[in-house]
């Protein structure tokens, strides 16, 4: 049986292509840098998960961590078995990123308005914020809108999802949540 977890050529090579020629022919060098990060740093999400099952068979795994994915992985079961959800190939794997939080969010408004500016993007719609697998990059972004008159405002968040377009694994940024 094929790895759950797999990276779906044909997926990602739609996804990169379509980022890309968005980021590219559509819009200007901001936008741009935003979906070549955007694609990178899914990537190297992706390249860092290493199945549950593995994990939980490998002995140099932390206790503490083998208890949280022998949890998760009953969550998921549950999920299939007695909810009747869909099985996916999302959270059979985790990904150790290294750093605390999966992305940072910019967020921005007007000066003096509370609603805030909305980017509509081709892969996954519109919405109130901009993603960023690194920090910096995030607060670049947040210094440009800055300087545009916008309030802004960044922040970490520790999950993250493809929304359906990859399986997307456990984080070690939430993993030890309640």
């Amino acid at each position: 049986m094929p790895s759950p977890f797999k990276i779906r050529a044909g997926k990602i090579s739609f996804v990169c292509t379509t980022l890309l020629a968005a980021g590219l022919l559509l819009t200007g060098c901001d936008m741009a840098h935003y979906y070549l990060q955007a694609v990178g740093g899914e990537l190297d999400l992706l390249s860092r998960r290493r199945s549950i099952s593995d994990l939980l068979a490998d002995p140099v795994t932390p206790k503490p961590l083998r208890q949280r994915l022998s949890l998760a992985e009953k969550a998921v079961k549950f999920a299939v078995t007695d909810l009747a959800l869909a099985p996916s190939g999302s959270f059979q794997s985790y990904a150790d990123l290294s750093r605390p939080y999966a992305v940072w969010a910019v967020y921005a408004t007007p000066a003096y308005a509370f609603d805030p500016v909305t980017w509509c993007f081709p892969v996954a719609g519109c919405m109130s914020y901009r993603g960023y697998f690194s920090p910096d990059d995030a607060h670049r972004s947040a210094e440009v809108l800055a300087h545009e008159g916008m309030d802004t405002y960044v922040t970490g968040a520790p999950a993250f999802s493809t929304l359906g377009w990859f399986d997307d694994p456990l984080l070690n940024t939430f993993i030890d949540w309640p």
